[in-house]
């Protein structure tokens, strides 16, 4: 059985991967609020992980960064050097 990530760090993932793909293609919270339509102070609180999600928003900013909801839902992965 697989072990369940914590709610919390799910949020913080999320965020985390929102923010890094946000900002390699070189777009402002503000210019994806705009692309999205999710407000940028939400936008702001996602990155930060501080909120649940719905799943509604997270395909709204998956669509907005051009990837797979997926790959902002999943960790990162660690060189193991």
């Amino acid at each position: 059985m697989k072990s369940k990530m914590p709610e919390q760090q799910l949020n913080l993932t999320f965020g985390t991967n929102v923010r890094r793909t946000r900002v390699e293609q070189g777009l402002t919270q503000s210019e994806l609020s705009s692309i999205s339509g999710i407000r940028r102070q939400l936008i702001v609180s996602i990155e930060l992980g501080r909120i649940d999600m719905r799943l509604s928003n997270v395909k709204s900013l998956a669509d907005a960064l051009g990837v797979d909801p997926l790959e902002l839902l999943s960790l990162p992965v660690v060189d193991p050097r």
